[in-house]
């Protein structure tokens, strides 16, 4: 930290003496384990820390309740960052090296949007801080964006107009490196879901003369998919497509019925979205197709989508700058040492940096390397302003590891460091901006240079309702807090760990009582 001067100074060392505090909020969060819209307590609080802060919160906003935009300041340049929030099914996860949830089918966070949060809400509280106590001006924005996993909120944020106007964004995410060049080395591929409702008509199959299988459509679908997966586009495009029965759609059917409905849903990946409606259309062609053939009736949706990740050189620079200051997290011999048991529990080979590289990869000249990894509703951002998403060291050396064995850090020290870490890194680069015109000038003509060909379209279909999540009731939170106490804990982390947790715990049950 002795790298940095003056305004830089003064937000790093803002967050390490509010890290107690941030990390706290974290557990707190990884202890709602709160899936996709319905976030509702993991929203209020990072909002309400925002608003005591000195932001003007809207909650709500966009027509989803968990949904929320912070405030601060006015004028030019507008700036922002992203929180995200959202569990994931069935990846709950004590802090063992080994797998173990804390209540089986219950929510998790293999990829810590737990911190990621809090990590974007540390940096915002310490760029507000800088920014009062020297006059700086122009406006910071924290968007709260849930259902990450669903690829829902950013979307329907778009679609609402609340990304419009915004000179830059910087944001963080878990990865297997510390750097700032996500969208040059790493091509996050576009995405598109759809959905397909054969109907047909319900007959005892002892006379299947009298129906219309609706089933054996879907299933005649998917073999057409299968047999032209491989050829809708060039391979190196990265195609991949997914597939899922609906069950709801068919359990009601016994086994000596023809079902009369069925539903598939489909996920489809490449590295573009104009790959993704060559997909898209192919696969309409083969619900039609299959539909004629079974003689039933079928309706193709598009659920919603994402864009491939677009990079922007100048900004990727302006945070590789922060990140060689800051360095990757700060590991202690402890979490060496747990890190080493998970990669051995899961196969991988030892590791002295069980959480990947420690080397700090500058942005590459051009793009040239594709590690093609799943869709973020994050990409929409890249369409609206120079945006980066930094990397910060947490997964075991890439992708490809159990979801359990990253869901088993989310509470430890590696979870912390990652979010200080991240958070340092978008204050730093923020406070950058706001006292260089010029980067911010030379961004924003970058951003404009890769667009202008580009036709950009929100994936969310014109007139498909905002989804809506129903909280979650009180006996979760009871039920994970009783679930965490009795369940095991690594003895290389007690007893600390346990006294932290129990304090975090009986925060949340004060909040229920």
């Amino acid at each position: 930290m002795e790298d940095f001067k003056g305004e830089k100074k003064e937000a790093v060392q803002w967050i390490e003496e509010n890290k107690t505090r941030l990390t706290e909020i974290s557990d707190r969060i990884w202890l709602y384990a709160e899936p996709s819209l319905q976030e509702y307590r993991a929203s209020k609080l990072l909002a309400s820390e925002l608003e005591k802060a000195g932001f003007q919160v809207e909650m709500g906003v966009a027509d989803l309740d968990t949904a929320f935009v912070a405030t601060y300041g006015q004028g030019s340049p507008v700036l922002s960052t992203v929180a995200e929030y959202d569990a994931v099914e069935g990846c709950s996860q004590m802090p063992v090296p080994y797998e173990h949830p804390v209540i089986l089918g219950k929510a998790g966070t293999y990829d810590m949007h737990h911190g990621i949060g809090v990590g974007s809400l540390g940096a915002a509280l310490a760029v507000k801080y800088t920014m009062e106590k020297r006059n700086i001006p122009g406006t910071l924005k924290v968007f709260g964006t849930p259902a990450e996993k669903m690829v829902i909120g950013k979307n329907v944020m778009e679609r609402k107009g609340l990304f419009e106007n915004l000179d830059a964004c910087i944001f963080w995410h878990p990865s297997h490196e510390t750097s700032a060049d996500w969208f040059f080395s790493v091509h996050i591929r576009s995405n598109n879901y759809t959905t397909h409702t054969f109907e047909g008509v319900s007959a005892y199959t002892a006379m299947p003369w009298r129906g219309r299988n609706a089933l054996r459509a879907l299933e005649l679908m998917d073999v057409a998919v299968q047999f032209i997966r491989d050829s809708m586009i060039p391979i190196s495009h990265l195609p991949d497509i997914s597939s899922i029965i609906e069950k709801e759609y068919v359990i009601d059917y016994a086994p000596s019925s023809a079902p009369g409905m069925a539903k598939s849903a489909y996920c489809s990946r490449a590295i573009s979205r104009k790959d993704l409606e060559v997909i898209q259309k192919r696969l309409f062609d083969c619900a039609n197709a299959a539909a004629l053939a079974l003689g039933v009736k079928v309706t193709n949706e598009v659920v919603n989508g994402t864009w491939e990740g677009m990079p922007n050189r100048i900004l990727a620079n302006v945070v590789h700058r922060n990140i060689e200051l800051i360095g990757p997290p700060k590991y202690t011999a402890k979490d060496i040492e747990f890190g080493r048991l998970i990669r051995k529990e899961i196969g991988f080979e030892p590791s002295d940096t069980p959480f990947g590289s420690m080397e700090i990869p500058p942005p590459p000249g051009t793009r040239t390397v594709i590690n093609a990894l799943h869709g973020s509703d994050s990409t929409i951002l890249c369409y609206k302003c120079p945006f980066v998403r930094a990397a910060v060291n947490y997964y075991f050396g890439g992708t490809g590891a159990p979801d359990w064995s990253t869901s088993a850090l989310g509470i430890t020290n590696v979870a912390h460091q990652a979010l200080l870490t991240g958070a340092k890194i978008i204050a730093t680069s923020l406070l950058d901006l706001f006292g260089d015109p010029n980067t911010l000038r030379e961004a924003k003509e970058e951003f404009k240079g890769r667009i202008k060909d580009i036709e950009f379209y929100n994936p969310l279909p014109e007139g498909r309702p905002t989804p809506k999540g129903e909280p979650l009731p009180e006996e979760h939170y009871r039920e994970l807090v009783e679930a965490f106490k009795k369940g095991p804990k690594w003895e290389g982390y007690e007893p600390e760990l346990s006294e932290r947790m129990e304090k975090v715990a009986q925060v949340v049950l004060r909040e229920l009582s």
